[in-house]
């Protein structure tokens, strides 16, 4: 005679506790009552894909084709690249997240239930596909996978726009998220997030300014520039360097590792022509958006010896500066008229004609933008949710400073070692900049033969000076140095961070990499050292490398370890 199966319902947190209802003599069925915790993932700047006001794509670094075509070939101006991406000028609802492109997603991801309506055709499959599958199929370790389900959302963002409104929209998509759920009858209370690069500064922007952080259970960073980036000035002046990250370009990784190294360098160089050679194809759209100039060092920033005065030059007398004094806008972002000033005037575009009939400089809509990100910068300082792991990349050359290297020029010498290279004279007369050479403009001293390449000086010239910009060598990722991806006070409730004083470098940063969810702190390092990331350890693929991968698990599992604390204590 088959008995009948008792069967109990219990919500997850009364598993810790005695069950009411199991019968002795019977078979007992427990079935548990599982919260649903939405795992946000928020990608980095330009990780999200792009569409115009027309529904006409304007950016998807998938479609490797169309990304060359309209941002990388010989053909596309300064100024169509700007026009794509921002416009005449800056207006932050110009574009809107792709979300909706089925053959995009059918493709890219169609054998995941749902995943469309999570949000995953919004950001860039090439960056963070293989993060997305690892998570979406991981199973966490008991009681967690018995307490909690964790459906895979990813938001994407506008991020030519200020990350005060990206964070706005992150706060209302966790709303909506956490409501969806709910109105299906399931537990559903908080959020985890997971961030990238500029991601970070738009989670701390929906919790630390837009009230989110009661409905977020905590937050793992990765790579986020909290503070900005010097390597932001250094693109703006020199365009995209070499391609960052993995391995050296030594013969011996070339035999060992022939198929991987030509993909990196297929990948890196179009990568590079894409996002800019120049300093004036980078400008052309950077510095005309909010969220591109939030990426600048701001007052709060450091280079990696702890200095605030990141951006080093020599005069012509031998005199050395070192700048900001106290303010990086006023000194450095706003100035016009010296060497080591982040915007040439003429690489932000065309004046415009204002609808009450004046011309309204590039440079006054510059000005707008960076008045938005010194908004955000005042606002957000250091601030963070209150749960909250990060982990950074170390020992890539990174630009953690600027420094100007500087000697007398001998005029016809147009030998240009690469990068940026600027010619004054000895009063520092400001210059124009030419992607091959930086010579000066003051028509009135000299003569510019353009199409030659040559300078000529007028004989009241004695002696001109060439400044060029070294080549980053800092300690951090390629693009953020350890000083802003370490900079938090980061914590996590219950979490004993055993990271001793003597494992720390000169900067603080701990410098024991991560191998396991044991012993690692809330600040955690992944070395370029590390042969099993060999090939992904840098800013933009990390979410590729297994130890990244790794720490996300783990900081999920000390959320949700945090929340079973809080619901089972007497």
């Amino acid at each position: 005679m088959t008995q009948n199966v008792n069967e109990v319902h219990i919500k997850w947190h009364e598993l810790f506790k005695s069950i009411p209802g199991l019968k002795a003599r019977q078979p007992n069925k427990v079935v548990i009552e599982r919260e649903v915790i939405p795992i946000i993932f928020v990608p980095g700047i330009m990780g999200s894909r792009l569409k115009n006001s027309n529904d006409e794509k304007v950016w998807d670094p998938d479609a490797a084709l169309f990304m060359l075509g309209n941002y990388g070939m010989f053909y596309v101006t300064p100024e169509k690249r700007k026009g794509l991406v921002v416009g005449e000028k800056f207006n932050k609802d110009f574009l809107t997240v792709l979300n909706d492109d089925s053959d995009h997603n059918s493709k890219k991801f169609g054998k995941f239930k749902n995943a469309d309506k999570r949000g995953w055709g919004g950001i860039s499959w090439s960056s963070y596909g293989k993060f997305l599958e690892k998570l979406e199929e991981y199973t966490f370790s008991n009681p967690i996978q018995e307490c909690f389900e964790f459906p895979l959302h990813a938001c994407g963002y506008n991020w030519t726009a200020s990350n005060y409104d990206s964070g706005l929209e992150l706060k209302n998509y966790i709303d909506k998220t956490i409501e969806e759920y709910s109105s299906q009858g399931r537990m559903c209370e908080k959020v985890i997030l997971i961030t990238h690069s500029m991601g970070g500064l738009v989670a701390r922007s929906a919790t630390c300014l837009h009230g989110a952080e009661g409905k977020v259970l905590g937050v793992l960073h990765g790579v986020q520039p909290a503070t900005g980036s010097a390597a932001a000035y250094w693109r703006m002046k020199a365009g995209f360097e070499r391609p960052e990250g993995g391995p050296t370009n030594t013969l011996w990784d070339w035999l060992r590792h022939p198929v991987k190294m030509t993909g990196r360098k297929v990948a890196g160089t179009a990568a590079v022509w894409v996002l800019g050679t120049n300093g004036e194809e980078v400008t052309s759209l950077l510095a005309n958006m909010p969220g591109g100039l939030e990426l600048l060092p701001t007052k709060e920033y450091t280079d990696n010896e702890g200095s605030k005065q990141w951006l080093n030059y020599e005069d012509s007398l031998g005199v050395k500066h070192s700048l900001p004094k106290s303010d990086p806008y006023s000194e450095i972002y706003l100035v016009k008229d010296v060497f080591y000033r982040l915007i040439d005037p003429l690489w932000l575009g065309k004046n415009i004609k204002h609808e009450d009939d004046f011309s309204l400089s590039q440079w006054d809509l510059y000005e707008q933008n960076l008045e938005k990100a010194i908004k955000l910068h005042d606002e957000l300082e250091k601030k963070l949710h209150s749960e909250t792991f990060q982990f950074f990349a170390k020992g890539i050359p990174s630009a953690d400073k600027i420094i100007f290297e500087h000697e007398e020029y001998t005029w016809g010498d147009t030998d240009s070692r690469g990068g940026f290279q600027i010619i004054v004279d000895a009063d520092g007369k400001i210059a124009k900049v030419d992607p091959q050479l930086m010579y000066v403009s003051d028509e009135e001293e000299y003569q510019d033969l353009i199409f030659y390449g040559n300078l000529d000086p007028s004989p009241d010239i004695q002696k001109t000076w060439l400044h060029t910009l070294k080549y980053p060598d800092g300690s951090g990722d390629g693009t953020v140095p350890i000083s802003s991806s370490t900079v938090l006070d980061v914590s996590v409730t219950g979490w004993d961070d055993d990271t001793d004083e003597e494992e720390t470098d000169a900067f603080g940063a701990p410098t024991t990499d991560y191998n396991s969810t044991d012993g690692a702190g809330t600040t955690i390092s992944i070395s370029a050292e590390d042969g099993e990331d060999w090939f992904d350890i840098g800013h933009e693929p990390i979410y590729k490398t297994k130890t990244a991968q790794n720490i996300s698990f783990s900081a999920i599992e000390n959320f949700c370890l945090i929340k079973i604390r809080e619901k089972t204590e007497v």
